[in-house]
């Protein structure tokens, strides 16, 4: 037996057999783990603290061959003779088929319904091409040291990338002929971002290579400090302000206290996960079943209770007021029914390749999806019986860009784009919307706003209204003519807009950044949240419910009082209808490329969605997105992105074209979360690729899984020391709260460096394939990274759960994980 206690007393004790494989895991909470083995030393079942018991099947060779789940359902796994071909199917039928060439490198990838990916690849096993079912595909240029210097895309368009002596990136060069160039010191760490107008963007690091210092591409500087163990313990912003962050012994933050004295406090149980956020706006509570699902939360007044199947997916959720939403799966763990009592049941159908292809509204109106190899929908058609209520078609071009919609009740749209990819018409009916963009991808004409002006680092200077300027932190304090003032919080989160002297509405947030309330002139509104989904909102004694499609943001339906009504939602999640209780469709809505309202056939109806993510905020204009605010108007939001450049280079932008890009969260131009990163040889790029997920390398033993890191510097240096095992960089986009629900995972080992605590790794590893393993890795130089190890089971399943998408980096090839209720 060995016990494991941490700084706070916290005590995880694993029992070993013989071999000293990990028999059993009982953790601080009491929840007791097992792993049961064949002779062989494989792993055979698995069994979570409530009891929920998965099993493995090996084959004559000792190859994985089928995974058993709690009900019975199965996953099995089969090889052709020469092993050229694997695989994966469950009782539904095949789920992926994998095709290897001669020495073990994947080459084609087909879905459920056939459609099929090719990888190609030159004499020495470097990917040169990608290939789309529709035979059009990506092709990739290398110098002679092995770096990627020229990458062609499906319509020609050409991105170049330079190096130094030293194999580190200096140039990419855009299709456009735009440029950005970076900048390193001895150590090669960045010091330098210059974008296309020759603004730049600064670092300043300590002695052990931490970064200490920013400046902003419009000169505006933040300065961080750091504990003696390397955490980051304070902030000060362009304005001067401190942001004091205070953690406990095992280095969660239990504090964030900013300069003002207003604060955000966090406080967690034993295993370390959230049990209570408060701040002077509001508290949230936060209760745990011992397999990590979350339970019960406590808004205010509001409660909310979830109860989940054995293998972790939400069956129900109740409300203290009374209502019930419960959820159904199939054999394959899809969505296809929602049932809630406040606005009825949702039913939902796939193909064989996992897409939604049918979707049942309570009224019983049918909305039919229709997708192209390559996954983007078509055609939407909503009907009632024989009657067609709304179709819409799409057409893209061989670089997934929209080019056409054509509605029979709307007519036809026609768009166009330039070299970038960035919108520049939209053709419609005999009107046009026109757009004009900077060497930054600033939006600097539009036929709504005519010409538009730029300070350093994008700001906004001079729009439609009039000049606006900003704070030392980069945020709009005053638009236009100067008639409207926007206040912050030390979180950067806006709490006041004010005009003429008087408060026109104020605003209040959770620890997480959830809006809890906001007060437009006397009229107090209450939100409540299903996660960073909006629940309800209460004004006066008015409640009005809403039902959304959980991890898309897109709702499905409302009720107001006795009132319910069913939404209706194009291919990028704007409402563009609203249908009665009868079935009827009651009211029709436009927007621009932007996202504005353009158009409403009933006045008498509206509703608060815009695009993914967003709520609109009658009294500004603007659209709440979680973690900022949008001005559809000019395209931009009024406050720098909160990650930085994990957002990408444009800290203002909503993204690289509106009509295709999604940004619920507010965060990121490019990515919307937590960003990860990991070195990958061609083989490995190539698979996860296909589907957009991380893979455990299969063996006769537990399947040893991978590591992803967040420090992109260590996982860059896998591949500077070895070059002919590694060759790509790929970064990973997660949900924001990755970190944070990695960390506080029932699967997490908090240990730091695993040395000195378990005298066989090795053996606790492959003993315990649920682990998600925190482990510190040296690579020759004074800094470290920290390396999330997800062996395979529930801990890389809840890493690739969490995963928005991915993307080679200095590269235009990229994924999403399909994306299913």
């Amino acid at each position: 037996m060995l016990s494991v206690t941490d700084a706070q007393g916290a005590t995880t004790v694993f029992h070993e057999d013989e071999h000293g494989r990990v028999r059993a895991k009982v953790d601080a909470c009491g929840g007791t783990w097992r792993w049961d083995y064949d002779t062989q030393g494989n792993l055979i079942g698995v069994e979570t603290p409530s009891g929920v018991r998965s099993d493995l099947v090996y084959d004559s060779r000792g190859i994985l061959s089928e995974v058993r789940d709690f009900c019975g359902r199965r996953m099995i796994q089969s090889q052709s003779s020469g092993g050229r071909t694997v695989t994966v199917h469950d009782d539904l039928g095949m789920i992926v088929k994998l095709e290897y060439d001669e020495i073990g490198n994947v080459v084609a990838a087909t879905d459920g319904e056939g459609a099929t990916r090719r990888v190609l690849r030159d004499g020495v096993g470097r990917v040169v091409g990608s290939q789309w079912p529709d035979r059009t595909g990506i092709a990739y240029e290398y110098d002679q040291a092995g770096n990627l210097t020229r990458v062609v895309d499906e319509l020609g368009r050409q991105t170049r990338l330079e190096y130094d002596e030293f194999g580190k990136c200096v140039v990419v060069q855009w299709p456009s002929g735009h440029a950005v160039r970076y900048e390193y010191d001895l150590d090669d760490n960045p010091t330098a971002i210059i974008n296309a107008k020759g603004e730049a963007h600064r670092f300043a690091y300590d002695s052990v290579g931490r970064v200490v210092g920013q400046e902003f591409f419009d000169g505006t500087r933040e300065t961080y400090a750091y504990d003696a163990v390397g955490r980051l313990v304070g902030i000060v912003d362009g304005n001067g302000a401190a942001t004091t962050i205070i953690r406990d012994e095992v280095g969660s933050i239990v504090e964030k206290r900013y300069a003002a004295g207003d604060a955000d406090h966090f406080d967690y149980d034993q295993l370390r996960r959230l049990v209570r956020g408060r701040n002077e706006a509001t508290t949230i509570e936060f209760e745990w079943d011992g397999d990590g699902n979350l339970t019960r939360e406590v808004q205010g007044e509001l409660v909310l209770t979830s109860s989940y199947d054995p293998g972790g997916k939400r069956r129900s959720l109740k409300t203290s007021q009374g209502r019930s939403i419960d959820y159904d799966y199939d054999i394959r763990g899809r969505l296809v029914r929602i049932t809630d009592s406040a606005t009825g049941s949702h039913s939902f159908e796939f193909d064989s390749a996992d897409r939604l292809v049918a979707h049942s509204y309570p009224n019983g109106a049918r909305l039919e999806l229709r997708y192209d190899d390559r996954n983007r929908i078509v055609e939407q058609s909503l009907s009632t019986g024989s009657k067609v209520l709304l179709r819409r078609a799409y057409e893209f071009d061989a670089a997934d860009q929209l080019l056409q919609v054509a509605s029979e009740a709307d007519g036809e749209e026609r768009l166009a784009y330039d070299h970038r990819g960035a919108l520049l018409t939209t053709h419609r009916n005999g009107s046009a919307e026109r757009y004009g963009y900077d060497p930054t991808g600033n939006l600097a004409f539009s036929s709504e706003c005519g010409a538009l002006s730029y300070a350093a680092g994008d700001r906004l200077v001079g729009g439609p209204d009039g000049s606006r300027d900003y704070d030392g932190c980069g945020a709009t304090v005053t638009d236009g003519s100067g008639a409207r003032h926007f206040q912050y919080d030390g979180a950067g989160r806006l709490r006041r807009v004010m005009s003429q002297g008087r408060t026109i509405a104020h605003y209040e947030y959770d620890v997480l950044g959830r809006r809890t309330r906001k007060a437009i002139e006397g009229k107090d509104t209450r939100f409540a949240w299903d996660g960073f989904s909006v629940l309800q909102e209460v004004t006066g004694r008015d409640l009005t419910e809403y039902l959304v499609l959980p991890d898309t943001f897109l709702p499905l339906s409302r009720r107001v009082g006795d009132t319910v009504e069913h939404l209706v939602a194009d291919r990028r999640g704007c409402v563009i209808g609203i249908m009665d209780e009868k079935g009827s469709l009651v009211a029709r809505f436009e927007y621009t490329a932007f996202g504005r309202l353009r158009a409403s056939s009933d006045g008498r109806r509206s509703h608060p969605f815009r695009l993914r993510g967003q709520y609109y905020d009658k009294e500004t204009g603007l659209h709440y997105n979680l973690h900022r605010y949008y001005d559809a108007q000019t395209g931009r939001f009024l406050t720098r992105d909160p990650i930085g450049l994990e957002g990408g280079r444009n800290l203002y932008s909503y993204g690289p074209n509106p009509i295709t890009w999604e940004d619920p969260f507010g965060l990121s131009s490019e990515c919307q979360g937590d960003v990860f990163y990991r070195a990958m040889s061609d083989d490995e790029k190539a698979k996860v690729m296909a589907d957009c997920q991380l893979h455990a390398r299969e063996g006769k033993k537990c399947p040893e899984g991978p590591y992803v890191t967040q420090a992109r510097k260590y996982a860059q240096s896998a591949i500077n020391e070895k070059p002919d095992m590694y060759k790509h960089l790929v970064e990973i986009c997660t949900k924001p709260g990755t970190v944070t629900r990695m960390n506080y995972s029932p699967y997490a080992c908090r240990n730091g460096s695993q040395a000195g605590h378990f005298p066989s790794l090795p053996d606790v590893m492959s003993g315990n394939p649920d682990r998600i393993e925190h482990k510190m890795e040296r690579v020759g130089r004074p800094d470290e990274g920290l390396n999330y190890g997800l062996s395979k089971g529930k801990g890389l399943d809840q890493f690739n759960g969490e995963v928005e998408s991915m993307k080679v980096v200095g590269t235009n090839e990229s994924c999403v994980p399909k994306r299913n209720p």
